[in-house]
């Protein structure tokens, strides 16, 4: 079994970053999976994205993510460190109230807006550099 391919990007996240778009769709196909599958009771994500970005743009039925997800090298893919993180969050199911899931997605919203705040000035910079 595996998670779902069918769910479609949010169109309005289009407008926006794509890789943001893309992990939100990401985090959406997991908790159609979850939903699937009532008996698991402990997860991790083990992914190359930043399920922060998910968080930020959380569509309501969607688990927060990054607190139970290890974010691998796009490269080198897995590391041992990684690994036992994935085995500490699945030995210590993280059980949230709705009052700290909302603030962890203010906090990934906040810092979500940094980064592509930050992203903008350094792209300003770039271009701004490349035509001097």
């Amino acid at each position: 079994d595996s998670t779902p391919t069918h769910l479609k990007v949010r169109p309005e996240l289009l407008r926006g970053d794509n890789a943001i778009a893309w992990c939100e769709r990401r985090a959406r196909e997991i908790a159609d999976w979850l939903r699937r599958h009532p008996e698991v009771k402990a997860w991790v994500a083990v992914d190359d994205v930043d399920f922060n970005w998910a968080d930020s743009v959380r569509a309501k039925g969607t688990p927060i993510m990054k607190c139970r997800s290890v974010r691998t090298h796009p490269e080198k893919c897995l590391s041992d460190q990684d690994a036992l993180e994935a085995i500490r969050i699945l030995k210590n199911p993280l059980v949230l109230t709705a009052e700290q899931e909302a603030g962890l997605e203010r906090r990934a919203k906040r810092k979500t807006e940094a980064a592509i705040a930050a992203a903008k000035t350094a792209d300003k910079e770039r271009r701004k550099a490349a035509g001097a």
